[in-house]
């Protein structure tokens, strides 16, 4: 969140943040996001189903995750298939699949450089190509990504039976 606020506070360019979910949590967010003087920016529309969260994506600009570990991300997996450019923590699975021509990784809980990614991809927003994000994560983990897999895994089976 506080991220987010430096970014706010340092440009004129309009700001908006969606987080979705809901959880035990929620009750302190609101309280920082009063704190921060975010309440005219930060949405929280709690709970989405799928495609609630798909659309949400299609009308979003970018996704961010400021997690401390995120092990695959099935989320970001499904912020890249909507085409938006990610900006994740460079921890765990995400780094199998997070390039310079779809996201940014940072290194975890630094706050530093958060903002600083959020600035430089709002910077570079435009060269980010949705349709070859999309398509760079369907051939990476997308149904034809499986299948050709496992067929792979049952030839190797198969020749050394």
């Amino acid at each position: 969140m506080e991220a987010f606020a430096n970014v706010v506070h340092t440009t004129d360019r309009p700001q908006r943040l969606i987080l979705i979910g809901d959880g035990p949590e929620r009750r302190r967010i609101e309280s920082r996001i009063s704190a921060l003087a975010l309440d005219q920016t930060v949405t929280l529309p709690g709970y989405l189903n799928p495609e609630g969260v798909a659309a949400t994506f299609q009308q979003s600009h970018a996704a961010v995750w400021a997690s401390d570990l995120e092990t695959f991300g099935v989320a970001p997996v499904e912020a890249l298939a909507c085409g938006l450019p990610v900006i994740i923590p460079h921890c765990g699975g995400p780094a199998d699949y997070i390039n310079d021509e779809n996201g940014i990784m940072t290194p975890p809980g630094d706050q530093e450089s958060l903002t600083g990614a959020m600035l430089r991809l709002q910077n570079r927003i435009l060269r980010y190509n949705r349709k070859n994000i999309r398509q760079s994560i369907l051939s990476y983990c997308g149904e034809q990504a499986f299948v050709s897999q496992i067929q792979a895994v049952g030839k190797a089976l198969i020749k050394n039976v």
